[in-house]
């Protein structure tokens, strides 16, 4: 059977390693760009009632929620703003909106770009099979299979791990009881996090 040879295989594994490593690090170039975010917030106020919505803008001694977690909406201005002094605040909690569902997109498509070329290059490395009876392949046609399957195993697993790292560790909670240092301690955190800055 005509198939790759060794230095043939060596450099097919390169083009694919060099293809996955480009690929993947496209989600986290674009991720690095910066553009008003929405996040959800969630102040919990003395007598332990709870104010949710946008956090829109960090004030000197204030922060400003919009009702709207809509980013056309937003951009419009037809939404309502309630302001909450720092001495009203027990607690704030944010995460960016929507993390998760794109944590959840970024996991499966990186699970199965890995899953792909992992099966891939396991079946270029196999080579071409010899002396087979019923069943034979070529390294190509065993890549191509490889990386199916392995792609199909990677997506799930990817997903869930991103999803469940999103999940859990993206929301921020600042403690504030009314306190104007705990409050102006955070004050710049609190814009970073804000839709107006």
């Amino acid at each position: 059977m005509g198939g790759l040879t060794l230095t043939e295989n060596y450099q097919s594994m390169k083009k694919l390693l060099l293809l996955l490593v480009i690929i993947l690090s496209f989600p986290f170039l674009s991720s690095g760009q910066y553009e008003s975010r929405i996040f959800k917030t969630w102040i919990t106020v003395g007598g332990g009632g709870k104010i949710r919505g946008t956090l829109y803008q960090t004030k000197d001694s204030s922060i400003v929620i919009a009702n709207s977690f809509n980013k056309l909406v937003l951009q419009s201005g037809k939404f309502d703003l309630s302001t909450v002094n720092f001495k009203n605040i027990s607690l704030i909690e944010a995460r960016e909106d929507n993390v998760v569902s794109k944590g959840l997109w970024k996991g499966a498509l990186a699970g199965a770009m890995t899953g792909f070329f992992t099966g891939a290059l396991i079946g270029l490395a196999s080579g071409d099979d010899e002396d087979c009876f019923l069943f034979c392949m070529t390294a190509e046609e065993k890549a191509l299979l490889g990386g199916l399957s392995f792609g199909l195993i990677g997506l799930p697993v990817g997903a869930g791990v991103m999803a469940i790292i999103t999940s859990s560790s993206l929301k921020i909670t600042i403690p504030i009881s009314g306190n104007y240092e705990r409050f102006s301690e955070n004050k710049e955190r609190l814009k970073k996090y804000s839709y107006m800055h």
